[in-house]
């Protein structure tokens, strides 16, 4: 990774001595002590930020088939076949089962 530009350091005087763990600008090291209650108000990664942003992805107890809402994720999984062909089903929010339902054999 520092091959590729990231600032980054030994974490400590044994990690420098071991050549890991390496920590960068946005790493807890050093910052607090285990467990801090000002950690959560911390400085945040451009990335972080992106994704903290972003909407929420729709959750299995919102999904269900356009226009059925009966049909949801439990109904998407209860198909035995492997692949499921319910994984390309489309919900009312445009994803798929595959997308939002957990443990989809797709």
């Amino acid at each position: 990774l520092k091959s590729w530009g990231y600032d980054l350091y030994p974490c400590s005087d044994a990690a420098a001595d071991k050549g890991y763990p390496q920590c960068g600008p946005n790493s807890l090291y050093n910052q607090e002590p285990p467990g801090a209650a000002g950690l959560k108000d911390r400085e945040r990664s451009q990335l972080f930020q992106f994704y903290e942003d972003l909407a929420p992805v729709p959750g299995p107890e919102t999904w269900h088939k356009k226009g059925y809402t009966s049909k949801d994720c439990t109904w998407a999984r209860s198909h035995k076949a492997v692949p499921n062909p319910r994984c390309n089903t489309r919900g009312e929010d445009g994803t798929t089962a595959g997308e939002s339902c957990p443990d989809m054999d797709c």
